[in-house]
């Protein structure tokens, strides 16, 4: 406010026109409210516009410190936002992981107050649980290390070092080595498994997975206008809707759908219903976490291998196209990986490149894979 009338902030920085001016805008602004004839204050019923008074009159005192909930606050509005198809589960992971800290500082330190120690005593908390990965706790905690990013730079906290920059997380970096691509009898097993089931979303969800490589999110969250038949090559539209999002931006693009994809996807949109969702039962708020959760009760039927996944499936399809010696950036394209070879992003049609990608995706799922 003071900015828009072009004070300062204290008045014995204005000159004595301006000094003029706030007293006529604090008696404006008393009258909007009435006053305490007695005492000449502003009613106690307009708190705000009393602080907007006493600025005006007296100028603005002591800058607050910023605290986690101002940050948090500030993470939500700038990062987060009201549009973000995942706002919900988005914020409850953010506070999931702030609760360890504020299990060590308190519900609302100043920023300042949360030390480097801190910090590694929230990796040490998570870790203890033993239900976590390293690689797990790497990944709750890139929005804390985001949040306080943005809080330093936009409070403009000056000598303070984000706490939780370039944590040293045991194996976390090691998170490749726990993967591994699904073999050929694992994936036959499954597919027969779920082709029993009386309900056949799952296994149209993994076929379509199992030969585009797409995630098991992307599949089960998609809209039946995802689905584009009529095209010279069929294909399905990988981009964020009102029940979820995308993992970034290069995740949006259109994956070809070949052989039993392209059948799995014919029948998911025979099944009709007025859901916009291409599968009913999956599209929902979260519902992409519901379908990756069954499907990976399923897999613990067939194998026990820790390092058997849902995501072994990218794993299996990254490891085909290479056997087909595919480019690399036709790889990326496949799979939703940002390229490092800007002509590939810039030069060329669309046309051209579901054809390129139709041809490697064919050629890939010749390959075979033993364990």
């Amino acid at each position: 406010m003071l900015l828009d009338f072009g004070f300062s902030e204290k008045p014995k920085d204005d000159d004595e026109d301006k000094q003029w001016l706030r007293d006529v805008a604090a008696d404006l602004e008393l009258e909007k409210v009435g006053e305490d004839l007695s005492t000449g204050e502003p009613l106690p019923s307009s708190g705000f516009q009393q602080q907007k008074i006493n600025a005006l009159r007296n100028g603005l005192g002591k800058r607050p410190v910023p605290t986690l909930l101002d940050a948090k606050k500030l993470y939500i509005e700038e990062r987060i936002g009201d549009t973000d198809a995942r706002r919900d589960d988005n914020i409850r992971r953010l506070e999931t992981s702030l609760s360890y800290l504020q299990a060590i500082r308190g519900k609302n330190p100043k920023i300042r107050q949360v030390t480097r120690m801190d910090a590694r005593n929230v990796v040490k908390k998570m870790l203890s649980t033993g239900d976590r990965s390293p690689s797990t706790v790497n990944r709750m905690l890139r929005p804390v290390t985001a949040m306080f990013n943005l809080a330093i730079r936009e409070f403009e906290v000056e000598g303070y070092t984000n706490p939780f920059l370039r944590l040293n997380i045991k194996d976390a970096e090691k998170a490749k080595d726990k993967r591994v691509s699904l073999p050929d009898h694992v994936v036959e097993a499954m597919t027969k498994k779920l082709g029993s089931l009386p309900k056949k979303d799952l296994i149209l969800i993994w076929q379509i997975a199992v030969h585009t490589g797409c995630r098991i999110g992307e599949v089960a969250g998609a809209k039946k206008e995802d689905v584009c038949l009529e095209h010279e090559v069929p294909y399905l539209f990988i981009k964020p809707n009102e029940m979820r999002g995308v993992k970034n931006q290069s995740s949006i693009r259109k994956v070809p759908l070949r052989g039993a994809a392209l059948d799995a996807a014919r029948k998911a949109l025979s099944f009709g219903g007025k859901s916009d969702g291409l599968f009913l039962r999956y599209y929902k708020p979260r519902g992409n976490d519901g379908a990756s959760q069954i499907l990976m009760k399923h897999l613990r039927t067939i194998t026990s291998n820790p390092k058997h996944v849902n995501h072994s499936l990218r794993h299996r399809i990254t490891d085909q196209l290479r056997m087909a010696h595919v480019p690399k950036d036709t790889e990326d394209a496949i799979l939703g990986h940002a390229s490092k070879d800007i002509s590939s992003q810039v030069y060329g049609g669309e046309k051209a490149a579901l054809k390129l990608a139709a041809e490697a995706i064919d050629k890939a799922l010749e390959m075979k894979l033993d364990d």
